[in-house]
């Protein structure tokens, strides 16, 4: 697994534990703002090896006929 995504190896798991306990903490400051009442400057997750950011990760939904297929219940 290392050999195949050597960047996934980078940080050991209590350190993806803190990063992620600092992105809630950052997102729960965030909620109690003027920013978050408009939904605007939401915070940046902290990037992790092997990860992409938030932003490249959100992609577009599919229709019902795109996930019927995908499923097989397509008639």
């Amino acid at each position: 697994m290392r050999t195949m995504h050597p960047e996934a190896h980078r940080w050991r798991l209590d350190q993806y534990l803190l990063a992620e306990t600092a992105d809630c903490l950052r997102w729960l400051v965030w909620s109690k703002s003027d920013d978050a009442r408009h939904g605007r400057n939401r915070p940046e997750p902290i990037a992790r090896p092997g990860l992409e950011s938030g932003r490249e990760r959100v992609g577009t939904a599919m229709g019902v006929e795109q996930i019927n297929e995908f499923l097989g219940w397509s008639e």
